[in-house]
Order: C-alpha cells, then sequence, then structure tokens
C-alpha cells in the first residue's frame, strides 16, 4: 500500500502538499485516483513527471491536472 497522497513532497518547494494546501480535489474514479493540484509556481511541462512520481508514491494509477496558482498578494 502506498503513501497518502497530502504526504507527497513537492519536488521543488520539498514541503508536502497537505502544508503548501495544493490538494484541490481527490477521488478514486474507475480505479484510478482523479487529482487537482494547484501550486504557487509555473507547472508547465511538469504533468507527466509529477503524475509518474505520484503513481509511485501512493502505488495506484493517477488522472493529475496541474494548474499554476498565483500566491496571494499582500499589498
Amino acid at each position: 500500500m502506498g503513501k497518502p497522497l497530502e504526504t507527497f513532497l513537492d519536488p521543488v518547494v520539498n514541503v508536502t502538499w497537505r502544508e503548501l494546501g495544493a490538494i484541490q480535489r481527490a477521488a478514486k474514479l474507475d480505479g484510478k485516483w482523479h487529482v487537482l493540484i494547484e501550486l504557487g509556481y509555473p507547472v508547465e511541462g511538469l504533468k507527466e513527471a509529477y503524475a509518474q512520481e505520484l503513481e509511485r508514491w501512493i502505488e495506484d494509477d493517477v488522472v493529475l491536472e496541474l494548474k499554476f496558482k498565483a500566491p496571494a498578494s499582500h499589498a
């Protein structure tokens, strides 16, 4: 059995997705995990690599939707 999704260590910032508040949606449908992740840095070109790492982490099939969400301004 794999590790929980929320404990996945983000490869860029080295913090769990739980701590980042990155997990927007996660549901197991048709035998695969469908996951929506929003990160505070540009994610273009990272989807495939992250999906592969995540599949190894949770030891299950993943359909990953990866989005960039700009951090809130503190102005």
